[in-house]
């Protein structure tokens, strides 16, 4: 199986299954995005992965020149992901809420007409928050599963657990058992936990 080292921004190294989002060459201390042609040519050995360019930088590397690795926000796939990342944690959050159906986490657009017909300002209002915010879960699920298959990640089986690909931390033990690849779930977890750290000290 193959594995990937991947430094923080302490210089600390995880051995993952998924590699991060920049490469590095521990040779010459050179770090740059994982497409780009002069990393390819590094050797096995002298790889090492970032989950943000901040962390190689802290971590004493410097930027290729060819594939510029901190101007990648630029790149529609970058920026979706970054988008994602933004995202995912309120639907995670939303997702965890209480059982009871009638909590505002658990509302759903399958029954919320049944819930808030009345004609109350206040209410219709917060009917049309849950209805956008619906559409907007729908829109960050296509979008998980979409960068999952570009980024070759496994994506979990049932509909609405699919965004976890991103690498949200899984809030409930049950969701482990609906993993295609429970292995690479973790490994997912553990960057999501590195590039969390790392945004929270930036």
């Amino acid at each position: 199986m193959k594995q990937y080292k991947l430094l923080n921004k302490q210089g600390e190294q995880i051995i993952t299954l998924i590699p991060g989002v920049y490469a590095g060459n521990t040779t010459h201390k050179i770090f740059g995005r994982l497409d780009c042609k002069s990393g390819k040519r590094m050797l096995k050995e002298n790889r090492v992965f970032f989950a943000s360019w901040k962390d190689a930088i802290k971590c004493g590397y410097r930027p290729c020149e060819k594939c510029k690795p901190t101007q990648m926000d630029k790149y529609p796939e970058h920026e979706a992901i970054r988008d994602a990342l933004l995202v995912m944690p309120h639907l995670a959050l939303w997702e965890s809420g209480p059982s009871s159906r009638h909590h505002p986490h658990r509302s759903r657009n399958w029954h919320i007409d049944l819930n808030w017909q009345d004609k109350n300002a206040k209410q219709g209002r917060y009917r049309q928050i849950r209805l956008s915010e619906d559409l907007l879960y729908k829109w960050a699920k296509d979008l998980a599963i979409e960068t999952a298959k570009k980024c070759n990640i496994p994506v979990l089986k049932h509909g609405r657990e699919d965004f976890k690909v991103i690498g949200i931390p899984v809030e409930r033990t049950n969701d482990l058992d609906k993993a295609r690849d429970k292995k690479a779930l973790e490994e997912l977890m553990k960057i999501n936990k590195v590039t969390t750290s790392s945004k929270g000290n930036s």
